[in-house]
């Protein structure tokens, strides 16, 4: 094995100085050493390492009077990088941007295997969009956060304010009996030209196994036009059928001013 050359590159008056110099270099600590007059020789590796082992780059830096001295050898090679089971860096990092703009797991795995047909990653795409939403997703709440969200919207919104979402019907009694009706103005509005409603509900689990219903009408073609959300903590039950049948046609005449039969 041949022996490294180092040249002096910089030098640095203070402690900062040699972090700045580090910095721009792209190295971390690697090992640090005693020297015999007193002073201390910090040897620096390149910080990307772990992707690239074969990177010869190397920074010296001998501390002597108050002072640091940079020395360097070899130059940064990311030629050759590491092979390892996880998504490589521009397809992790576009993954990463589609879960942010909301797009599904499946949506995201078609979009990646359309422009890279050749890899086999359903379960790497699976692993960094739990973990991207594990990252960003909001503080978790408890029983009494969400009664106290429902209490606070239980009433409709202003005619104005057509998306908004309220409550109109809650039960949230502890995490294995919770039963949240959320619809705004704007899905309500779509039963107003019937006044017959044929209610009906599909049962969903979200990414993260949580159950709900979307539930809304049918027209006479047999399309389903959805109303608002469920979120429930069990599947589907005859009790939840039960308060939709009584729950849609209030909710509805209130925003509509018309009365409606269930068919």
């Amino acid at each position: 094995m041949s022996r490294r050359l180092w040249h002096e590159c910089s030098t640095c008056t203070t402690e900062n100085d040699l972090k700045v110099f580090v910095r721009e270099k792209n190295v971390c600590t690697n090992r640090t050493e005693g020297l015999f007059t007193s002073g201390v020789s910090i040897t620096y590796k390149c910080s990307e390492y772990r992707k690239y082992p074969q990177c010869p780059y190397q920074l010296k830096a001998k501390q002597l009077d108050g002072k640091f001295t940079p020395f360097e050898s070899e130059l940064h090679d990311h030629s050759q990088r590491q092979e390892n089971n996880r998504l490589k860096s521009p397809i992790r990092t576009a993954v990463q941007e589609m879960t942010h703009t909301g797009l599904t797991q499946g949506q995201i795995r078609k979009a990646v295997s359309g422009l890279h047909p050749n890899l086999t990653i359903d379960t790497k795409i699976k692993n960094v969009v739990q973990y991207t939403r594990q990252q960003t997703r909001t503080q978790i709440i408890s029983v009494d956060d969400l009664q106290l969200w429902c209490k606070e919207r239980i009433n409709c919104p202003p005619a104005d304010q057509l998306h908004q979402d309220f409550a109109p019907f809650y039960e949230v009694k502890d995490i294995g009996n919770i039963f949240v009706c959320i619809p705004t103005r704007q899905l309500l509005s779509t039963t107003k030209c019937s006044s017959v409603l044929a209610v009906d509900c599909t049962y969903k689990v979200t990414w993260n196994n949580l159950p709900i219903l979307i539930f809304g009408t049918s027209d006479y073609k047999r399309h389903f036009h959805p109303i608002g959300l469920c979120l429930v903590s069990s599947d589907e039950a005859a009790s939840t059928y039960k308060t939709l049948f009584q729950g849609v046609p209030t909710w509805a005449s209130n925003i509509n001013q018309q009365t409606y039969l269930i068919s």
